[in-house]
């Protein structure tokens, strides 16, 4: 078995810019909106009723749920009224200013190539075929955002027949009412007529001067409740005074957050042609931390702790783009590396490759969850936690011959996969553990195994192991009463047997639950071919070595290779789920499973670290 993924595949972006293809033939401006038909406004205008003291600062988690909605919208059951707009290509950085500890960007009319995108990924879900209900979609879920700001607004009769191209949020994260929600205007015009509007219904306004812009500022009592203006082609609505006079200076050539380094360098990675875009600048974060007692100064020195990363990074950056079999989410975070510790450097760049543990995961798995071992030891990362644990926390781990110099984890190298698909049992997951010691694991093991079994009969893990919960103190005797009858189960733990399954040379110990005529099983474990497996149930368990035998695996389905190519990296941690085989088991069992779902093929979510940064890429891959 080659150790090498995939190489990944080079399909070329259409670099083609510029206006977007025409309406289809016979549209008419009393079309939907989403077919980029237009609508005058409701001359009654909206019925502007001051809007609760509550409310007043919510424009920026307004905006968040628009980008949410957005987010839905590009991905599901409305992704044909995002690629339909037709706006005026306007680029809202330049009013975005360089002070914004958080930025979001929507794009309304992206690329020619990500509108194809787009339009070839909804023609795969069937709920799209409908203009009426893809409409109301976007009616609903862009009302349901901006009824936080002021009431008696709707996005189809007051905003939507002037919106153009682009939607942006600016903030800061030290106040939640210092934000604002920028919108473009494709109808300059309309746009105004809306804000006139908007002020001639509301209880108590006054107009204010900003280097030649006029501002709008809408008060309750003495307080700022909103403040609006137009200028340069857009709307704008702030919860201050200052985060508006802060948007009209950066358009008017102040400061922007395009030219600052910490922006520029997050970006930079993120895939060009997009649907929205996330920024958020980490240094208001260090500063909350390094204000929480214990946690000490993070700035200006190197991490010494957890919070190294945090202390190294430059920014997050976060894009959400339409790719030709599916949408993709990437996250970038650069790092200093001048504030990083010589083990932390050694961390980002010592991830191995997870292509090997793949060889563990049968082929048919419905996912799987594989890590190569990194520089700390697992020893050493279960007696970090167990220092800060509770003494309860404390207790079992040494009960259950986990932690310590004789432990479990005393002998764990760090390589890890947990595997889950069918099994004789219906389904059940599989855990693989890499050991440097068979002998001393596997007594470990033997030692903890018997603990553990009668912590899950006994009910002191809850209700599973055939046992009832222990009786809650205080009830009277028809409560008790009642409280096993609700359950329904023994009122006496069950008794564990065990018995040896033998694979080959190999032994399989499984724990049994024996009450009465009844009994299951609780867990099944082995050590072998320099690893620690547990398991649900012993088929899996034979499955999962008969995987790294020589047998089919993951490592050669030609299903996994294909959603691998999407990955990050072929480096440190990888997260699979073959949504395809899913669904279907799911509906060879009887289950109703939505049209939707069976466009889905696959989740993958991966990460690339280095010094430079830590990169991660969410892929969802459509039929």
């Amino acid at each position: 078995m080659s150790d090498q993924p995939p190489e990944p595949p080079q399909t070329p972006l259409d670099p083609t810019e510029g206006q977007p293809p025409p309406p289809p033939p016979g549209r008419s401006q009393a079309d939907p909106f989403w077919l980029g038909g237009t609508a005058a406004p409701d001359p009654a205008g909206p019925s502007w009723a001051a809007a609760p003291a509550a409310a007043r600062h919510h424009v920026l988690r307004t905006t968040v749920a628009i980008v949410v909605a957005v987010l839905f919208v590009a991905t599901g059951s409305v992704a044909v009224g995002l690629y339909a707009l037709r706006g005026s290509g306007e680029d809202l950085t330049r009013m975005i200013p360089a002070s914004a500890d958080v930025y979001v960007s929507i794009d309304f009319d992206p690329s020619l190539q990500q509108k194809l995108n787009v339009d070839r990924l909804a023609q795969k879900f069937p709920s799209l075929h409908g203009t009426e209900g893809v409409d109301k979609a976007v009616d609903s879920a862009m009302d349901d955002a901006l009824s936080g700001m002021v009431s008696g607004v709707s996005f189809h009769r007051d905003v939507r027949p002037w919106l153009g191209s682009q939607i942006a949020l600016v903030g800061h994260m030290a106040s939640g009412s210092d934000d604002a929600i920028v919108l473009a205007s494709k109808d300059d015009a309309a746009a105004q007529r809306f804000l006139d509007t908007v002020k001639s219904h509301g209880p108590a306004w006054e107009d204010l001067s900003y280097k030649g812009v006029t501002l709008h500022v809408g008060r309750s009592g003495s307080s700022v409740r909103v403040v609006t203006t137009f200028v340069d082609h857009a709307v704008v609505i702030g919860g201050t005074i200052s985060m508006v006079e802060q948007v009209i200076a950066a358009d008017q050539g102040g400061p922007r957050l395009d030219q600052t380094p910490g922006f520029t360098t997050t970006v930079r990675t993120l895939p060009s042609e997009r649907l929205a875009l996330v920024y958020v600048s980490t240094a208001p974060l260090r500063r909350t931390f390094a204000g929480l007692g214990g946690l000490g100064a993070l700035d200006g020195a190197p991490a010494r702790n957890t919070l190294g990363l945090l202390a190294a990074a430059r920014g997050l950056g976060v894009s959400l783009s339409a790719q030709p079999d599916g949408v993709a989410v990437d996250a970038n975070i650069p790092i200093d590396a001048s504030k990083l510790t010589a083990d932390e450097r050694k961390a980002l760049t010592s991830a191995g490759s997870y292509w090997p543990l793949l060889t563990w995961v049968p082929e048919g798995s419905f996912g799987f969850f594989a890590s190569p071992a990194g520089v700390t030891s697992p020893a050493s990362a279960l007696d970090q936690v167990a220092s800060n644990a509770s003494p309860e926390l404390r207790h079992m781990l040494s009960t259950w011959h986990v932690s310590g110099p004789d432990g479990v984890a005393a002998h764990l190298t760090g390589d890890a996969v947990v595997e889950f698909g069918p099994s004789a049992e219906s389904v059940a997951g599989t855990v693989i553990l890499g050991t440097d010691d068979e002998a001393s694991t596997r007594t470990a093991l033997d030692q903890a195994a018997p603990a553990i079994a009668r912590s899950i009969t006994s009910g002191a893990l809850g209700p599973i192991g055939g046992a009832t919960p222990p009786m809650p103190k205080g009830l009277s005797k028809a409560q008790r009463r009642q409280f096993r009858k609700m359950l329904g189960g023994p009122t006496k733990p069950p008794t564990v047997r065990w018995t040896i399954v033998s694979h080959g040379g190999t032994q399989i110990h499984v724990a049994t639950a024996v009450q009465g005529s009844l009994s299951h099983t609780l867990f099944a474990y082995t050590v072998a071919d320099g690893a620690a497996i547990v398991s649900l149930s012993a088929s899996s368990i034979e499955d999962a070595l008969a995987a790294h035998e020589g047998g089919s695996n993951a490592s050669t389905d030609a299903a996994v290779s294909e959603a691998l190519r999407q990955s990050a990296s072929d480096q440190g941690a990888i997260f699979y789920v073959d949504l395809g085989r899913v669904v279907a088991f799911a509906g060879s069992s009887g289950a109703q499973v939505p049209a939707e779902l069976q466009a889905l093929r696959s989740v993958v979510v991966s990460s690339r670290t280095s010094t430079d940064g830590v990169a991660a890429r969410v892929f969802v891959a459509i039929r």
